[in-house]
């Protein structure tokens, strides 16, 4: 209820919108608002008169917490539209789900503010095209993050808010002009070795692996967004699956597997080859990739 409905004001939209912050407000917290009050009058006197408003939640975006503190503005004249409110959250859905700044910008610049409407997702053509020609790269070398960034959830070649996230997780900032070109020899670099799979989950490996010899293994992309070393310790003892993490450590980044470092994933492959007596990759074409987004948690390690 807005403060002109107590107050017995003259109605207009702007009182909805100030309804329409509360509720955004008790969306994100799962907490009913001014619940300490059970007085009208202390009620009446805190929101109407006081201006008092819910303490607005720590662990959202300021992008969020700016457009709820402006629905329930004192002034309703200052309160946004609703054309404006529907941009905002589009706003708010890039910022929580692109949390690199620079990706993050990159989504709004090409995606957001020109059509002032959230295009989520963005058909990979124009993902493509426009990556090109802020990167100065060709766009043909696009093609080999596009097993990555295209969304099989959809029915078209899309690129998603999640996709783009998780396809700079695994790669680095591909969007940067001056680190694309680097980014672009590295993903050709790791994805023309005999190890690696790409997209593929635990329980995928575990069955292609299990009946072979001891030391057959691949690296693959799981469901986390992470590279992992899968291998065989023998036909029907198991498989083994291990993590690969990226740390930076004095500016530098690092691939890391347990206490195992390099400053790239080829080179810490050949390391662990010899920490876990790895003889030879799988061999490719004996089973189907999986995509990353088609699997739900817990199906991998």
């Amino acid at each position: 209820m807005a403060p002109e409905v107590m107050n017995q004001e003259e109605f207009d939209k702007s009182l909805d919108v100030y309804s329409f912050g509360l509720i955004l407000w008790e969306i994100w917290t799962g907490v009913e608002p001014f619940s300490e009050y059970s007085d009208y009058d202390e009620f009446f006197c805190a929101v109407c008169i006081e201006n008092k408003r819910p303490e607005l939640p720590k662990d959202a975006p300021a992008s969020f917490n700016h457009l709820v503190a402006s629905c329930w503005h004192k002034e309703r004249k200052q309160r946004p539209t609703f054309a404006e409110v529907v941009f905002r959250l589009a706003e708010v859905i890039v910022d929580i789900d692109v949390i690199d700044p620079g990706a993050n910008a990159f989504w709004k610049r090409h995606f957001l503010i020109p059509t002032q409407e959230l295009v989520n997702p963005a058909k990979f053509d124009d993902f493509s095209r426009v990556w090109a020609k802020e990167t100065a790269v060709p766009r043909s070398s696009i093609v080999p993050f596009k097993q990555f960034l295209v969304d099989p959830t959809q029915t078209k070649e899309v690129v998603s808010l999640k996709t783009f996230s998780t396809t700079i997780a695994l790669w680095g900032p591909f969007y940067d002009k001056a680190k694309a070109p680097a980014i672009v020899e590295q993903i050709k670099t790791i994805k023309n070795q005999a190890w690696f799979w790409g997209i593929f989950t635990s329980d995928q490996a575990a069955s292609l692996l299990a009946q072979k010899d001891e030391g057959t293994y691949l690296i693959r992309v799981s469901v986390t967004g992470q590279f992992a070393l899968s291998f065989s310790k023998g036909k029907g003892k198991g498989v083994q699956h291990y993590r690969i993490t990226k740390e930076e450590e004095e500016g530098e980044l690092l691939y890391a597997c347990g206490d195992y470092k390099e400053d790239s994933l080829v080179a810490l492959v050949d390391e662990l080859t010899e920490v876990f007596g790895l003889i030879v990759p799988a061999s490719k074409g004996e089973g189907n990739t999986a995509n990353i987004y088609q699997v739900g948690p817990g199906k991998d390690s």
